[in-house]
């Protein structure tokens, strides 16, 4: 599929320059940033939070031990430095590639890796990138690091295993996954706003190694799928309006499982149902998303086992930003509601608030405070399966 992938683009660009080759250019550049904060939170230092080895989806039982690896205070560096290249074919044709290096704490890997050809036409991304629900989405404001979508909060606080939940408002399970997306370019209707349409395909020759599209673990993958997005905007005079709509399809297997003869399972296709609406007036925003996932119960603990968090639930945030001068303030919260794997007609709830300020020192330059709190709430009688903790990070951030 990536060879396949890189003859496309090279044969696109060849194009591309046979119809501008009077004015190519290339220009490469470096940019990135660095945060190092510290933090603290008092968790229920009882929690379960890893399975035992062998464990199967369907009883997600036998947890190998209590809360591992998490401090009450510590400090977190996280940091990326991207790769940009573009070749530049006429103001209305360029291609270009990126590559994105994640550091977080001690690790050190290729996140993002794409091809990007924009055009009258609109814009192709082919490789390891977002979906277009992701990159279209209308979510609440934040101005924080720890962040409520896809929050990394669980790097400071634990998951309790076995806990069913969606981390955010739009999907997520693909991650960065490879996959090909166009957006149409931004269709200005005047008076009536504008509109932006978006859609994704993720390829059925996936799975086969971690480094390809789908592939979560040896015991879940998908097979194939889809998603369309939509982002439209409107200018009142002092007043902005956004609006999303997202929707996610994909095509669950199990085949290849170690465990498949004696796993029975639905194998139910995900879909997922989502939308945000924002308004800004002014230093003022306010904001608020939505997400339904419908699927089986089976296929949510069969993501579970595989270190990835899905289930048939609702996930909705909302929240209000403020910026003054060099002042960027957020105030947000996000909950999910997702059926347990344990108790039947049962939720296990997830709730995350989280309160930031940010202060821009100089160009590129920034300090920060968040504080909040995170509950993960099961429907397990067993409060061990439960974990809840307030949170407080102080750091600096650089942008280059």
């Amino acid at each position: 599929m990536k060879k396949i992938t890189t003859t496309v683009v090279a044969t696109v660009a060849a194009f591309g320059v046979a119809a501008a080759h009077a004015e190519e250019s290339f220009e490469f550049q470096t940019k990135g940033f660095l945060t190092w904060y510290a933090n603290f939170a008092d968790q229920n230092g009882n929690v379960y939070n890893a399975g035992a080895a062998g464990s199967t989806p369907e009883s997600l039982s036998g947890p190998a031990g209590r809360l591992d690896g998490y401090d009450r205070a510590s400090l977190i560096t996280d940091g990326e430095v991207d790769f940009v290249g573009t070749y530049k074919f006429s103001e209305d044709n360029k291609l270009s590639f990126f590559m994105s290096l994640d550091i977080i704490r001690d690790n050190v890997n290729v996140d993002l890796s794409y091809f990007k050809w924009d055009t009258v036409a609109g814009r192709v991304i082919v490789g390891n990138s977002k979906n277009v629900s992701n990159m279209m989405a209308v979510t609440a404001p934040d101005a924080g690091t720890v962040g409520i979508q896809d929050t990394g909060a669980t790097d400071l606080v634990a998951l309790p295993y076995g806990f069913a939940f969606n981390p955010a408002t739009y999907s997520v399970i693909d991650n960065d996954t490879a996959k090909v997306s166009y957006m149409t370019p931004e269709m200005d209707y005047g008076a009536a706003g504008t509109l932006q349409l978006g859609a994704t395909v993720m390829p059925s020759d996936a799975g086969l190694s971690a480094g390809d599209a789908f592939y979560v673990s040896e015991k879940t993958r998908l097979k194939y799928g889809a998603n369309v997005a939509a982002l439209y905007t409107k200018d009142f005079g002092r007043y902005n309006l956004s609006v999303s709509a997202n929707y996610a399809y994909t095509k669950p297997t199990f085949k290849g499982m170690s465990y498949a003869h004696t796993a029975t399972a639905e194998e139910k296709n995900v879909h997922q149902y989502g939308g945000g609406i924002s308004v800004q007036a002014g230093n003022i925003t306010v904001g608020g998303s939505a997400n339904v996932v419908n699927t089986s119960d089976d296929i949510g603990r069969h993501f579970n086992n595989g270190g990835r968090n899905l289930a048939k639930g609702v996930t909705w945030d909302f929240g209000v930003g403020y910026n003054f001068g060099p002042f960027e303030t957020s105030a947000g919260v996000i909950q999910s509601r997702a059926n347990s794997f344990f108790e039947k007609r049962k939720k296990d709830v997830y709730t995350l608030g989280l309160l930031a300020v940010r202060y821009h020192v100089a160009k590129g330059l920034s300090v920060f405070a968040e504080g909040g709190y995170i509950d993960f709430n099961s429907a397990r009688r067993d409060k061990d399966y439960s974990n809840d903790s307030p949170l407080l990070a102080l750091g600096v951030t650089v942008r280059f």
